[in-house]
């Protein structure tokens, strides 16, 4: 015989116990490196998309074009936003250098055509992904001991697709999935930090 009280109280603490995490790739900017005003608009009309949650902390790399795309996706209502500069590549280091001469040879490309450049050595491609994996376990630690519910985590394309492949190890998803501007993913994940549901933000979101 079933318990319901015992079950819906399991269920409705679990509930509590999940959080959210957002991952996007920044927005459309401009030349100087900060959003258009198309790029505002789309993160606005992103957010509607979302279903204009509350946002308890974000996170971005320094760079103006992920600093206002977080905003925008928050609705200037979040409250704690941190800019870490370990989600950009050191060049000093033997990973970071393998990642600059990478960025060098075929820039701000999806992480597929990286894969499947010839010039990408297996070691440039290794680095990517490594990057990716020390990126997401910097952040999860960070969300774990968090005692907000809600994040968006908000970099460049590469960052974000090797993050998501960190997530899902063994996915080719994200290879045949190139993330344009202000697209992403919404993770649910349990009090452990493992992934329960992964949702795909893509395309154009409805206008209003």
């Amino acid at each position: 015989m079933v318990n319901y009280g015992t079950y819906h109280s399991r269920r409705y603490n679990l509930s509590k116990r999940l959080r959210t995490v957002w991952l996007y790739r920044h927005s459309l900017k401009e030349s100087d490196g900060h959003l258009t005003e198309a790029g505002r608009v789309l993160a606005r009309l992103r957010r509607e998309q979302m279903g204009r949650p509350h946002i308890g902390e974000g996170y971005c790399t320094p760079l103006a074009r992920t600093r206002e795309t977080l905003a925008e996706l928050a609705g200037y209502e979040i409250a704690k936003l941190t800019c870490m500069k370990s989600l950009l590549h050191d060049e000093k280091t033997v990973e970071g250098a393998e990642i600059e001469a990478a960025y060098n040879i075929l820039g701000n490309v999806s992480l597929a055509q990286y894969m499947h450049d010839d010039r990408i050595t297996a070691s440039m491609f290794t680095a990517l992904i490594c990057f990716g994996q020390t990126a997401w376990a910097a952040l999860l630690r960070l969300i774990l001991a968090s005692p907000a519910k809600t994040f968006i985590v908000v970099g460049h394309g590469v960052l974000i697709e090797s993050v998501i492949m960190a997530i899902h190890p063994g996915t080719d998803d994200i290879l045949y999935t190139s993330l344009k501007e202000c697209e992403g993913v919404q993770l649910t994940l349990d009090e452990q930090g493992i992934c329960l549901d992964t949702k795909w933000f893509i395309g154009n979101p409805p206008s209003h």
